[in-house]
């Protein structure tokens, strides 16, 4: 998979819907950070990346994944 991938979170009436291209989304109430977070737990173990948030345009917030590097001793 190429990094970074780029999602868009749609804030609907207060429902923020994140989004992969394969169909996989998850939503939040709470914020588009949030709902992108829960995307990234369904998809890789919890805690292994990271979303960057890089533009919002209207209601529409976008962001970049990474994977988080492992640190080297």
């Amino acid at each position: 998979m190429a990094y970074p991938i780029e999602v868009a979170v749609r804030d609907r009436n207060g429902t923020y819907s994140a989004r992969f291209p394969n169909g996989k989304c998850a939503s939040s109430r709470n914020s588009a950070q949030v709902a992108v977070e829960r995307l990234m737990d369904k998809v890789w173990t919890p805690g292994t990346h990271r979303a960057t948030q890089i533009d919002r345009i209207g209601d529409t917030t976008y962001f970049h994944i990474h994977p988080i590097e492992a640190e080297v001793s």
